[in-house]
């Protein structure tokens, strides 16, 4: 009887690797708000914004002190979805039935359309979607349902110009990217699409590769990856007419490596951030319950993931990892030197010679823990015998 009965063992492998690096971001404190920044923008190193999902936050003195623009929890704002920011001055925010702008720096925002008149259906109103794109305060590009939409008026009302049956079928895009009033990319489909006349008519790019990041430059460059293959990337010098493939070095298994961030600096010039995840490989192994039980190797301490940075040159991609931060979510080279990053929970950073070495600048939310007085212990009396 004892060989119809299976007993399941679970056996664990660490992969080893020197001795960890103290990490650069320290563990939250007890605050009630902890946060990804997934999005950064800086103009300088002094000017810059951060946000979560739920928070936007701003300096003007290189992070020494922060401001708390939006807080979705106290302010009744839905997540934030999507921001796009033209400058330091003006930026857009999106979140699910709730389209503003600001143009004083996030000190006040004015409500603009969050809908368009439907060509086809003119009976429902149409929907501004997010991957929306700005050349200025007032001239926008967004994307409706089966149709595009356009504004010169800061999204106060939108125009409706019908998409492709081709574009609709295939390579309908979930992101638009302008280099110029004229120019513009569509991506996010099966294939990328292009104008050439101010968004009045869209075509599908021949030949063109399947993306869902990317990143261009006003000169016509532009990197882009398929996040779920991000061994490969594509890169086009042409304003989208043509796509050439490069190897990043990068895995495709996001059990492994994780594309997070992509920053196209200038024309050959590229950075990729993500997280190296060190995970343990687990085994299931079915015995008799009457034969011995196996033994496995020592169990080493788990080791935590670590960030790295893929650069591209102009001919290679090269790469430097950092053990001592987990994630990097976002970078923004805003000089060849002066650069920002946000890294795991709270964490934003700050580099002076390239990226090469990093500085952690605590956040609004850490910056007001700091700053919070705490209770001392309660101690009771030892009560008397």
């Amino acid at each position: 009887m004892n060989a119809l009965f299976r007993q399941i063992v679970i056996g664990a492998v660490f992969l080893s690797t020197p001795a960890l690096a103290q990490r650069l971001v320290p563990t939250p404190p007890d605050v009630p708000y902890k946060h990804a920044y997934h999005r950064l923008y800086f103009t300088s190193n002094r000017i810059g914004y951060v946000a979560g999902n739920y928070v936007l936050l701003r300096t003007t003195d290189g992070g020494v002190t922060w401001s708390e623009l939006i807080n979705t929890y106290s302010d009744t704002r839905s997540p934030i979805y999507d921001i796009f920011f033209v400058n330091e001055h003006t930026f857009f925010l999106y979140g699910a039935g709730r389209f503003s702008r600001t143009s004083d720096k996030g000190d006040t925002f004015q409500l603009v359309q969050h809908t368009a008149r439907s060509l086809d259906h003119p009976e429902v109103p149409d929907e501004v979607n997010e991957g929306f794109f700005f050349v200025d305060g007032d001239r926008g590009w967004a994307l409706g349902t089966g149709q595009f939409l356009r504004t010169t008026d800061g999204g106060l009302t939108w125009t409706p110009r019908r998409m492709a049956r081709s574009i609709q079928e295939g390579a309908r895009p979930g992101q638009l990217w302008m280099f110029d009033a004229q120019r513009g990319i569509g991506f996010g489909g099966r294939q990328v699409i292009r104008t050439a006349d101010g968004g009045d008519t869209w075509q599908v790019v021949a030949n063109s590769p399947r993306i869902d990041l990317a990143r261009c430059v006003p000169a016509g460059f532009c990197v882009g990856l398929d996040r779920r293959a991000p061994s490969t990337a594509f890169m086009t010098t042409d304003f989208g007419g043509t796509w050439q493939p490069t190897a990043t070095g990068i895995l495709d298994d996001p059990e492994k490596e994780t594309v997070n961030g992509l920053q196209a600096i200038a024309v050959n010039d590229v950075v990729i951030v993500g997280d190296l995840e060190l995970r343990e490989v687990i085994w299931l192994t079915d015995r008799p319950l009457d034969a011995p039980i196996p033994t496995f190797p020592p169990r080493p301490s788990p080791v935590p993931n670590h960030a790295f940075l893929q650069r591209w040159d102009g001919s290679a991609w090269h790469r430097t990892e950092y053990p001592e931060i987990e994630t990097l979510w976002a970078i923004d080279f805003v000089t060849a030197t002066d650069v920002w990053a946000s890294a795991d929970t709270n964490g934003i950073l700050h580099s002076t010679d390239g990226a090469q070495t990093w500085t952690f600048v605590p956040d609004y939310y850490r910056q007001i823990a700091a700053l919070t007085p705490t209770m001392p212990p309660l101690v009771l009396p030892t009560p008397t015998p």
